[in-house]
């Protein structure tokens, strides 16, 4: 792999291949990462051998001597000392070795505090950040009396199957922004009907079904999807789908949050014990 910018590192190690360690290119992604790293801080060994380094700190108040002031906040190996020693070996000396934090683990640590991420459990989309909830919506998935967990395997009825979905933002429509007049008439008008096979007009249904924002959902590599497709999470002005996330009323207001956050998500899947809710 060439030399990547530390952005495209980053969105690597948001990626399910990285993340998920069941994923068939786990291993390769890793070793990817890694080496991108390596070409960043060519000929150092900080990311791979962070004990042998530590951070300078200094008092900071006027007794502090200029040659350590200059050193406040800068890396050190401890096999090759600077002039007069590590920290508190001079005479008199009171600064101090700080752990050092190589660049990778800062990444994770700031990734981890900026996760964002979604559960659903049949009757609930929830939004959580840093492990609390911080947004809440009613929903549901699934036709009246398919609403069960046993369903999950059933066509165009039961509820999107457990595990983990993405959540791109690049798979975001809008019914009024993404197809032109005619074809919102005509796809409002439709119903989803087809004609010589072919759907009419843009959007696979009315208004009052999917309302006028969705997000197509793709599954996590190791999420059992019992061979169902065409996933969404939707708006519409009744709960229940085929099988697609449904938050009737509420969906502008989740794309507001989801715009507001500007990345990708996973929607956790994942129904109580009892078989329906």
């Amino acid at each position: 792999m060439g030399s990547m910018t530390e952005e495209e590192i980053k969105n690597l190690m948001k990626s399910d291949a990285y993340l998920n360690s069941n994923h068939p290119q786990h291993d390769e992604t890793i070793k990817n990462v890694m080496q991108g790293w390596e070409n960043l801080y060519p000929n150092d060994d900080r990311n791979s051998n962070p004990k042998d380094y530590y951070i300078w700190r200094t008092v900071g108040d006027n007794k502090t001597r200029a040659a350590h002031a200059l050193r406040d906040g800068k890396v050190f190996c401890w096999k090759n000392p600077p002039t007069g020693g590590h920290p508190g070996q001079d005479y008199n000396c009171r600064c101090r070795a700080d752990k050092y934090i190589p660049p990778l683990s800062r990444m994770h640590e700031a990734l981890k505090a900026d996760y964002t991420y979604l559960t659903f459990n049949g009757k609930e989309l929830n939004m959580y950040k840093n492990g609390q909830k911080i947004k809440s919506w009613e929903a549901m998935s699934g036709r009246n009396q398919y609403q069960c967990k046993e369903y999950q395997n059933i066509p165009s009825g039961g509820p999107i199957p457990e595990g983990e979905w993405l959540v791109k933002q690049k798979n975001h429509q809008n019914f009024f922004k993404d197809q032109s007049i005619i074809d919102q008439a005509i796809s409002h008008a439709s119903l989803g009907t087809t004609l010589f096979n072919k759907k009419i007009g843009k959007w696979p249904g009315s208004l009052i079904a999917w309302g006028t924002n969705r997000i197509w959902l793709e599954p996590a590599s190791q999420t059992n999807t019992y061979n169902r497709t065409n996933f969404s999470l939707h708006g519409g002005f009744f709960k229940g789908s085929d099988g697609c996330i449904d938050i009737p009323w509420q969906m502008d207001d989740f794309i507001d949050e989801f715009k507001r956050y500007g990345k990708d998500m996973i929607v956790k899947v994942q129904y109580p014990k009892s078989s329906c809710w």
